[in-house]
């Protein structure tokens, strides 16, 4: 899971912006107890996640809504809920100290946030207009297939599993309108 993880968050960082088309919809996703599993909402903020967002929330916000953390590996929180296993990352350091930071924000700012729901979830069931993600299957772990909607800010990792795609993880993070709280001296800003 953590190779998979390690992946996702690798092509996320280093895939060029993809233009699509999008509609303004804005998504948050509720793991609940509905017929599907989850509940879609619109909000302002297309990457938030019960009231978090990257780049704007921080971790005591975080530890108000998930308690605190079960585990760490700085700069990863990881935190356990009824219904899923919530991973967050937090800014480690500023711009100002010349660290390699990539993102303009505090300490202790979430980055990302990635969700793994323990039940079985299915792709399908997410009512997502999928047309507005970038699909790719990725050869190595086979039947590992990422949607990524850099505009939106969101990340799904699936796999496919007797012909369905079985979400493994949603991944909120900044989204293509953040680029102006982008270090100028990150590799991504850079490159």
């Amino acid at each position: 899971m953590w190779l998979v993880s390690f992946t996702y968050a690798l092509l996320l960082s280093t895939i060029p912006v993809i233009a699509m088309q999008t509609n303004d919809r804005h998504v948050m996703v509720f793991w609940a107890s509905t017929p599907v599993g989850v509940r879609f909402l619109d909000q302002g903020k297309p990457n938030a996640w019960r009231g978090l967002v990257p780049l704007r929330s921080t971790r005591d916000e975080v530890e108000r809504v998930l308690g605190a953390p079960t585990n760490s590996s700085h700069p990863h929180y990881f935190y356990d809920t009824e219904k899923e296993k919530v991973t967050v990352r937090y800014s480690a350091d500023t711009c100002n100290r010349g660290s390699g930071a990539d993102w303009d924000v505090p300490v202790n700012t979430v980055l990302t946030i990635t969700v793994t729901p323990k039940a079985e979830l299915l792709i399908k069931d997410l009512q997502l207009d999928l047309q507005n993600y970038a699909r790719s299957e990725i050869a190595h772990p086979r039947g590992l297939v990422l949607y990524v909607s850099q505009e939106e800010g969101i990340g799904i990792e699936s796999k496919l599993e007797d012909g369905c795609e079985v979400v493994m993880s949603v991944t909120y993070q900044p989204t293509t309108k953040d680029k102006e709280l982008r270090c100028r001296n990150s590799k991504a800003a850079k490159g």
